[in-house]
């Protein structure tokens, strides 16, 4: 099976809708480009707190394994093209999410 993780693109945080029932982690979902995108809180999957304000905020849009996901992040300094053999795991908050 290959894996592949790329950024699609990176944008200002879009208009979110909560999903009752969710993980803490998720912040909501977004339509971008036509499709609906989990959007996942970063900062509180790595034990931070929750935003309080994410009009600020910035979306890092990815693809992983055939599926498209959002980052929530504070800013975007610069993206780094990594070879494939260097990716580390996922952290386990994030499992059920990301598959």
């Amino acid at each position: 099976m290959t894996l592949i993780c790329k950024v699609k693109e990176v944008q200002r945080c879009p208009e979110l809708t909560t999903l009752p029932h969710s993980l803490p982690v998720i912040s909501g979902v977004a339509h971008i480009r036509g499709e609906t995108t989990t959007i996942i809180d970063m900062g509180l999957a790595k034990g931070q707190q929750q935003r309080r304000d994410i009009d600020d905020s910035f979306v890092i849009i990815t693809e992983y394994n055939g599926t498209t996901q959002g980052f929530l992040v504070n800013s975007v300094d610069r993206i780094i093209n990594k070879n494939g053999k260097t990716f580390v795991r996922r952290p386990r908050v994030l499992a059920p999410i990301i598959t």
